[in-house]
């Protein structure tokens, strides 16, 4: 038997007895059952990058000698059974002769050594898993969200695609603005990373162009995401290398090592089925998993997740925990009849729901509902129009100025002096602006309490950069 990707202590406790029992008479071309531990395969590439059985079985070796080694530090008897039994062949009898004790007192020293010996391996394992499964968050540029209501079921269905070794290779999430699809792939990437699957996690940002025709705009956007992957994977390139020069060491990177690449935010059609005609040429082992607005042109080997608005009933709990964690008061405790209200007039948006909750910290709920039911009927982006210009609107001069310098910030969010530097805020206004844009849904707050960084969503960075920065004075 061999170890599951779910370790379980006593199907390691099974497979350590069998690769002992395999340890000198392992054919040639068969792995050890121990062989998909993560110590193994750690141990493995040490001396070669490319698994292979024989590697595999060294390194199976110097695992079971190391914690036999520990081993006997707690139980000598038990150590030096198996050492005689398994790594010289002896039988039973010549290791209670040698040992001057009888053969039913080696078999219970040997049972209980193997059961020991398995925990050792178990320890060195949860923690290699572990140390490994941290680093791979880490490289993720956005906190675990509390909780996302309504999309259990998504998170399961498209992590159990990534996680099939048939495919599909390429798995694009679709909506419209807000709807929720960065938050989605985190949490869906966060499902498989313990699975340790994936080698390594790659996170790239679709770059966002406010000028030029769509044809270049699309055509660098692609380009710049394959240089930024070239770099993120550390493959070297030569200055001024062609895409396809760059494409060919892509390949061959991604061919060796089963990686997951996410790219974020590509927002039209054109830009989608570019970087969709791009990868679909880098998978298997590795797999990219993309988040769009828009579904691409031509028809392609992926699996496309649609996310919908949310229900009525994970509209509701979103309003409530949002608004206990930003610390509105007056919708904390609000009753059905106002959750309707917003619900009708926003639908099951997220992002619309939450800056609603930050606008109901200073505007009247009526006020909100007759601006948003005159903006309703349009598309989205109009109903986004007015919530953003309200929240603006009623913003202080020092917030203001915060929110301005924002898109400064890089797309992994900023650190605190970073956003002082750009927005030139002096200690005793920039807290209290940060706390304003927080409780007004303006600001995402990701880290951990003793490091934290700030950034905005994409709309809120789109709404700057066409709405305020570039905008004339009204």
């Amino acid at each position: 038997m061999r170890v599951s990707p779910q370790l379980d202590q006593e199907e390691l406790q099974a497979a350590v007895h069998a690769a002992l029992a395999d340890w000198n008479r392992i054919a040639a071309g068969n792995e050890s059952p121990l062989g998909d531990l993560l110590i193994v395969q750690e141990k493995s590439a040490e001396y070669d990058a490319e698994r292979n059985p024989l590697t595999i079985r060294r390194a199976v070796s110097d695992v079971l000698e190391s914690a036999i080694s520990e081993l006997s530090v707690q139980d000598s008897n038990g150590a030096a059974v198996l050492r005689a039994r398994f790594l010289e062949g002896r039988i039973t009898r010549q290791v209670a002769m040698r040992m001057h004790a009888s053969p039913d007192q080696v078999n219970r020293w040997q049972r209980t050594a193997i059961v020991n010996l398995s925990q050792l391996i178990y320890s060195r394992e949860s923690a290699r898993r572990k140390a490994r499964t941290d680093q791979l968050r880490s490289s993720l540029p956005l906190s675990s969200p509390t909780h996302l209501f309504g999309c259990d079921e998504a998170i399961s269905s498209i992590g159990e695609r990534l996680l099939n070794d048939a495919g599909p290779f390429v798995v694009a999430i679709t909506g419209i603005g807000g709807i929720g699809k960065t938050s989605l792939a985190g949490a869906v990437v966060r499902h498989v990373i313990p699975t340790l699957v994936f080698d390594e996690i790659v996170w790239l940002q679709a770059s966002m162009n406010y000028q030029g025709e769509l044809a270049e705009i699309t055509q660098q956007s692609c380009e710049q995401i394959l240089h930024s992957l070239t770099e993120k994977l550390g493959v070297r390139a030569g200055g001024g290398e062609s895409l396809s020069e760059q494409m060919i060491r892509l390949r061959q990177s991604l061919g060796e090592r089963s990686c997951l690449v996410i790219i974020d935010n590509l927002e039209t059609e054109e830009q989608a089925t570019a970087i969709l005609g791009q990868v679909g040429k880098l998978v298997k082992p590795s797999k990219f998993l993309l988040t769009t607005r828009a579904r691409p042109l031509i028809s392609s080997p992926a699996f496309y997740y649609s996310v919908e608005e949310l229900s009525f009933i994970d509209a509701a709990a979103l309003l409530r925990q949002h608004a206990l964690t930003i610390g509105t008061e007056a919708l904390t405790a609000a009753d059905a009849e106002v959750t309707v209200d917003i619900y009708q007039m926003t639908g099951g948006n997220p992002l619309a729901l939450k800056l609603v909750v930050g606008l109901a910290s200073v505007l009247p709920l009526e006020q909100i509902l007759v601006g948003l039911e005159q903006s309703r009927p349009g598309p989205i982006e109009a109903l986004y129009r007015h919530i953003y210009w309200e929240a603006w609107r009623t913003l202080g001069p020092e917030a203001q100025v915060l929110l301005q310098a924002m898109p400064l910030v890089a797309e992994t969010g900023g650190l605190p002096n970073q956003m002082q530097a750009i927005s030139n805020l002096s200690d005793v206004v920039f807290w209290p602006a940060v706390r304003e844009l927080f409780s007004r849904s303006l600001l995402e707050v990701q880290g951990n309490v003793r490091n934290r960084r700030y950034s905005i969503h994409r709309l809120t960075e789109t709404f700057l950069r066409t709405e305020i920065i570039d905008w004339p004075q009204l």
